[in-house]
């Protein structure tokens, strides 16, 4: 009987230890940097049109997703290093490529170099007229190194931040000739700086042909089951009407 006991202890705690496993497993922390509308807190809520794609396929996947704010280079190496941890918006190239793997395409959209309209002073028509010029990034940021490759260098012409709404503050103060912005978040960076849309001049598309577009992005140890699950689901239900109506909550809320 004492070795029928000790034998159904064991049992038990093997299953057990397989219920916690499966439980892990379907528990992701994921977390964002504050890039509205994409992905930023509000109150205490984790809002943004990627962070709401998100939660939709976890949902949908039944697993369950932690959203956690961090500086995007803090939230990067958290990613990297973490168990089970993802990290959105994501851009994906071929340098991240197998750091992480990936679901998606997300939101995204193309980005332009835009410099006050107060500043006859700049005059930019190509990507060498810009590197005469001054821009900001947040420090790792997959644009610091795109712009390196485009000719800027660092704390000369590219000045790096630990926010991207570090970059906006100093921009609108008129100490930084260039920004970096898309048709999607340039009217937030205007309504959080409280500045009309007449304010800024979109000068130059930034070629980007190395960047896939926005992504979540997952450590490697979390289970390519849980990983294609979540492909599928955002495959499903991500419609282009149904991408559209989520762009044009967070579009609508800021006019």
């Amino acid at each position: 009987m004492r070795l029928s006991i000790n034998s159904l202890l064991l049992i038990s705690s093997c299953l057990l230890g397989i219920s916690t496993a499966t439980q892990s497993e379907e528990r992701l922390t994921i977390y964002i940097e504050e890039f509205p509308p994409y992905n930023y807190t509000e109150g205490e809520s984790k809002v943004g049109i990627n962070t709401d794609i998100v939660r939709l396929i976890c949902f949908a996947s039944k697993i369950q997703c932690t959203f956690v704010s961090a500086p995007w280079n803090r939230a990067f190496q958290n990613t990297l290093n973490g168990v089970n941890t993802g990290l959105i918006s994501t851009s994906r190239n071929d340098e991240r490529e197998n750091q992480f793997q990936w679901v998606g395409p997300l939101v995204f959209a193309t980005t332009y170099l835009y410099k006050l309209s107060s500043r006859d002073d700049i005059h930019v028509s190509s990507l060498e007229e810009a590197l005469k010029y001054s821009v900001g990034v947040p420090r790792n940021d997959i644009y610091e190194k795109v712009l390196i490759d485009k000719g800027f260098r660092k704390g000369h012409n590219l000045l790096g931040f630990s926010y991207k709404e570090d970059t906006d503050d100093v921009f609108f103060k008129g100490k930084l000739d260039l920004i970096l912005a898309s048709d999607i978040t340039l009217p937030y960076q205007l309504h959080k700086s409280n500045h009309p849309s007449w304010s800024v001049e979109k000068v130059l598309q930034l070629p980007l042909p190395e960047l896939k577009g926005n992504y979540l992005a997952l450590n490697k140890n979390v289970d390519r089951s849980i990983v294609a699950t979540l492909q599928s689901k955002l495959d499903e239900l991500l419609t282009e009407n149904r991408k559209q109506n989520i762009i044009n909550k967070y579009i609508e809320q800021i006019k």
